[in-house]
């Protein structure tokens, strides 16, 4: 067993775990009847963990390469539009999440009051913290390599050109080489 596939399983435990703490904190509230818990995202956040578990877990066991040897591109590309999608939905949800949380905390909700919340608020801060920061190191990425694309390019057309100059005038060109590397500043 490899560290990548341990570190994966360990990591996909944590995450069911965290949603099954949060879909059981939902739950309490709503039987102890916690009426300042009531909120349009509360639903929400109480049934995502339960679609992510079984997402979790489907996943878990099921490769790609398992996906495409029984379905082939047609069920892997089932396979990464669900990807797709839970990605967005889990986005979706720990903004929720971490909105909803924040009410109970703002509303100084006293039977909300529990570990559970603050580990849900510190969770979906992290998450949305961690999204942002991939989204601006992405794009950053793509301006980056793609500067670096220009001036690279840039760079090659005058190193031809002083190439070119050397190998077919090499006596004349030779006192004009000093000029040419003073335009690559």
């Amino acid at each position: 067993m490899s560290p990548a596939y341990l570190f994966q399983v360990v990591w996909n435990l944590v995450l069911i775990a965290l949603f099954l703490m949060t879909y059981a904190y939902i739950d309490k509230l709503e039987k102890v009847g916690c009426a300042c818990s009531e909120h349009r995202y509360r639903k929400f956040v109480k049934n995502f963990p339960l679609v992510a578990v079984v997402y979790i877990v489907l996943f878990l066991f099921l490769s790609p390469a398992m996906i495409f040897d029984a379905f082939g591109s047609v069920g892997k590309f089932v396979m990464d539009a669900l990807v797709f999608l839970f990605g967005i939905t889990a986005i979706v949800f720990f903004v929720l999440a971490f909105l909803y949380t924040r009410y109970l905390m703002t509303e100084k909700c006293k039977c909300s009051e529990d570990m559970r919340r603050d580990v849900l608020y510190v969770w979906s801060l992290l998450e949305i913290v961690l999204i942002v920061a991939l989204v601006v190191l992405m794009l950053l990425t793509t301006t980056i390599m793609g500067n670096m694309g220009a001036n690279v390019s840039s760079a090659l057309g005058k190193t031809s050109e002083i190439g070119h100059g050397a190998l077919h005038k090499p006596l004349h060109h030779a006192s004009k080489i000093s000029k040419s590397l003073r335009r690559f500043k």
